[in-house]
C-alpha cells in the first residue's frame, strides 16, 4: 500500500473452500489471533518481570467458520476432516489521501488446517441455527493489493512478515 490511499472498509468477501464457494455462511466470519508464546523473564538487577516473547513460537491458532443453516457446504466441509483449504477474497475499500477519489483494493486469505470442533447449532422455530465448523490452522497467507504480507507455516518452519524472514536468527543456530 503507498502513502497515498487510506483503506477503510471491507466491502465485501466470499469465502471459497478449495476452489468452491461457500454458500449458506454468515456475513462476519473472526479471524484466527497470532499469540507468541512467552517467558518470564526476572534476571538480577530488573525491577519488573518481562515476558519475553520466544520468535515464532506460536499458540495454536484457530479459526470458527459460521454457517447460517444446516447446509451441503457445510457436511462437505466436515467430510474433509484433516484436509481443510479456505480462501477468503475481499475488496478493502479506500480513498485516495489527496482527492478522496474511491482506490478500492484486493486482500486474499489463505488458510489451511484441520477441523478440530464442529458445532451443529440450535434448532428454532424460525431462526438461524448458529452452526460452526472451528479449524486448527497450520498455514496462513496473506496477500494485500497483490503482496505478500503474512506467511505462516508450522510444519514447514515458515514465518515472514512484509517479506522479512521473522525466523533469520533461529534458522542460523539450529
Amino acid at each position: 500500500m503507498d502513502k497515498l490511499t487510506l483503506p477503510n472498509m471491507i466491502n465485501s468477501f466470499s469465502m471459497y473452500s478449495d476452489l468452491e464457494k461457500l454458500v449458506g455462511t454468515t456475513g462476519e466470519v473472526t479471524l484466527p489471533t497470532l499469540t507468541e508464546k512467552t517467558v518470564p523473564v526476572f534476571l538480577h538487577g530488573m525491577i519488573a518481570e518481562v515476558n519475553q516473547p520466544g520468535r515464532g513460537n506460536l499458540e495454536a491458532m484457530n479459526i470458527q467458520v459460521p454457517f447460517q443453516s444446516i447446509s451441503d457446504e457445510y457436511f462437505s466441509m466436515l467430510s474433509k476432516g484433516d484436509s481443510i483449504n479456505l480462501t477468503l477474497r475481499a475488496e478493502v475499500r479506500a480513498r485516495m489521501r489527496l482527492t478522496g477519489l474511491p482506490a478500492p483494493m484486493g486482500w486474499t486469505l489463505f488458510m489451511g488446517g484441520s477441523i478440530s470442533e464442529y458445532a451443529l447449532g440450535v434448532a428454532r422455530q424460525p431462526g438461524a441455527m448458529d452452526n460452526n465448523l472451528t479449524i486448527q490452522l497450520h498455514r496462513i497467507v496473506s496477500l494485500f493489493n497483490g503482496r505478500e504480507r503474512l506467511h505462516l507455516d508450522a510444519w514447514n518452519t515458515i514465518y515472514r512478515v512484509n517479506g522479512r524472514n521473522m525466523l533469520i536468527g533461529t534458522h542460523m543456530h539450529t
